[in-house]
């Protein structure tokens, strides 16, 4: 229950029996709006004084999809002044905005000295360094030297790795966007089909050549707006050795968004970071994961809880001193798999 700090009236959370029993918690505002409008569906459904409500509604599918929408709507990102790009392509209150790294050229004119003075450097010290903007959907950029200060853009960044080299926006491919010019998505959808039939042969598969790469392609492009959807299914081709199933995992890595191919090596901190960022994970010989005997069970639960939107996985990371904090990261991202 809510109780309240003597000194200073601040509410946190205590036991009925405080002061005898002394456990306390923070006080959160929306966790205890969602916990009195629980007890309210709680009071509604089962309690004494509702006869009327039907046997039939009262049922774990009917109250966990309650749970859910409640839980929605109380989730941090939803909250009012709280919005946050987690992820380098994010779509917020139906806008789109997108994380890029440029390489900008900093010159430093003055530096300090072992002794704490501000001394003047001559010449200047130049040096190349990478740079976040966020780019919007109406091609205004967020940031140092951008058309508007972070401050304008009203959400809350948090991304704390810079993705690889190769899986970037390129600075004159920002530059055209941000000129105005846009690509034909019909045309990028014909483009995107051409490089999957060129790379794969679909010979004996479940269609034609042609139809075939339209599938593949499709799903590609859905990778990009994974922030769209609320389920995301999964490529999984089968075949002998030799059939191109990885082949094809690495053609999808190469065109979909952050795309990477997952050996048996990739450490599962490293898979972490890739799904709360929502990188598209293409795991090549995916049989070894899933052996209940010899594979990894954290690597086996990324693997398999990443489908719908909302799941999470609770990591611990030292902080500061000896503590320790957990973090929780999003799993909702593409996957695609290959098994000989």
């Amino acid at each position: 229950m809510v109780r309240r700090v003597r000194r200073d009236d601040r509410p946190f959370i205590g036991c009925t029996a405080y002061p005898q029993c002394r456990y306390t918690a923070p006080y959160d505002a929306s966790v205890q709006w969602l916990a009195e409008h629980l007890a309210h569906y709680a009071r509604e459904l089962l309690g004494p004084h509702a006869p009327h409500v039907r046997a039939e509604y009262v049922t774990h599918s009917n109250v966990a999809r309650e749970l859910r929408r409640l839980a929605a709507l109380a989730h941090p990102d939803k909250w009012q002044g709280h919005a946050v790009i987690r992820r380098p392509l994010a779509l917020i209150d139906g806008r789109t905005y997108a994380a890029v790294w440029p390489h900008a050229q900093v010159t430093t004119t003055e530096a300090t000295d072992k002794a704490g003075n501000i001394v003047k450097l001559v010449p200047p010290a130049v040096t190349t360094e990478q740079r976040l903007f966020i780019v919007r959907d109406n091609g205004v950029v967020f940031g140092d030297r951008g058309n508007k200060p972070f401050a304008d853009l009203g959400l809350e960044i948090r991304l704390p790795d810079i993705p690889p080299h190769d899986k970037l926006w390129t600075t004159p491919g920002i530059k055209r966007y941000v000129a105005g010019t846009r690509p034909d998505p019909a045309a990028t959808f014909c483009q995107v089909v051409a490089v999957i039939t060129r790379f794969i042969d679909f010979d004996r598969g479940l269609a034609d050549q042609q139809t075939m790469g339209e599938l593949v392609g499709c799903y590609i492009l859905a990778m990009w707006f994974l922030d769209a959807f609320t389920v995301i299914g999964y490529v999984w081709p089968n075949g002998e050795k030799g059939s191109g199933k990885t082949q094809l995992l690495t053609v999808i890595a190469e065109l979909a968004y952050l795309g990477q191919v997952i050996l048996a090596g990739g450490s599962l901190a490293s898979l972490r970071d890739l799904a709360d960022y929502g990188a598209t994970l293409c795991f090549d010989d995916a049989e070894n994961v899933m052996d209940l005997k010899r594979g990894d069970p954290d690597r086996r639960a990324l693997l398999l809880a990443g489908n719908r939107r909302g799941n999470t996985m609770a990591l611990k990371e030292p902080g500061n001193g000896r503590e320790w904090r957990t973090r929780y990261v999003q799993t909702f991202c593409p996957r695609c798999f290959s098994t000989g």
